[in-house]
């Protein structure tokens, strides 16, 4: 299997988020994330190799990609900008990314490359922040995907992602989140609801391996754990969400 790529796809809002990896939005949202970050081998803490982490502080305005995504960098975006933070997320003096999607036609898009070549294993892990509000339910899709050299958003497809987080921006104070198997399934695998107000820090493991490996989350206190072959586990807020199949983790 390919590598994983985190993706954003919000649908109508603002969002703010810091991402390492790919990441993807679409669809009228409002959201700010202020870091992304993607690890190679989630079991040896002392080996771990960032592939990316970006926190946009380097930006004026604009997010600028690469000709030739095929290495760790933004590889597609539309309706995003870098923006300064706030006292929730990024910081007053620090910089965001923000999505800010108006169109009901044409999706926003933040996608980053995760590699020089396909993985196995990766973590990929950001904030973000519901920066706004909708009378309707519009979803936000962060998800992995394999990964290409295409400078096209590979990730703008349900069928392309293999994990998808997505959180529903509306009225609500606490709208709804769930956790998706992508691909030719596309079924909810997890479904509950999250604080808008607040930041959420959202963490994904992913092994497309043939073998099983151990990682840590991000447990106040340490906790060993296995990722069986072909599956994923989520975290939300340092909280690993139990699937509806009774486990902490999911078959790719």
């Amino acid at each position: 299997m390919n590598t994983l790529l985190p993706s954003l796809a919000p649908r109508g809002g603002s969002v703010l988020s810091r991402m390492l990896s790919s990441a993807f939005a679409r669809r009228a949202a409002r959201v700010l994330a202020a870091s992304c970050v993607v690890v190679l081998a989630p079991g040896l803490r002392a080996a771990d190799s960032v592939l990316i982490s970006e926190t946009f502080e380097s930006y004026t305005s604009t997010v600028p990609t690469v000709a030739t995504p095929a290495t760790n960098a933004v590889k597609a975006n539309s309706s995003i900008s870098a923006v300064s933070g706030n006292a929730t997320i990024g910081g007053v003096s620090g910089k965001v990314a923000q999505l800010l999607d108006t169109s009901t036609t044409v999706g926003g898009a933040l996608e980053f490359n995760a590699g020089a070549a396909p993985l196995t294993t990766m973590v990929a892990s950001f904030d973000l922040l519901s920066n706004g509000t909708q009378a309707s339910n519009m979803p936000l899709s962060i998800g992995l995907s394999g990964w290409n050299t295409g400078t096209g958003t590979q990730t703008g497809a349900s069928g392309r992602r293999l994990v998808e987080v997505q959180f529903i921006q509306s009225a609500s104070a606490t709208p709804g989140y769930s956790v998706r198997v992508g691909g030719t399934t596309n079924v909810t695998v997890f479904s509950g609801t999250y604080t808008a107000a607040n930041k959420q820090a959202v963490k994904i493991y992913a092994n497309s391996g043939s073998t099983g490996i151990i990682y840590y989350g991000p447990d106040t206190v340490p906790v060993q754990r296995t990722l069986p072959a072909n599956s994923f586990a989520v975290f939300l807020n340092g909280n690993i969400v139990t699937m509806s199949n009774g486990t902490p983790y999911q078959s790719l």
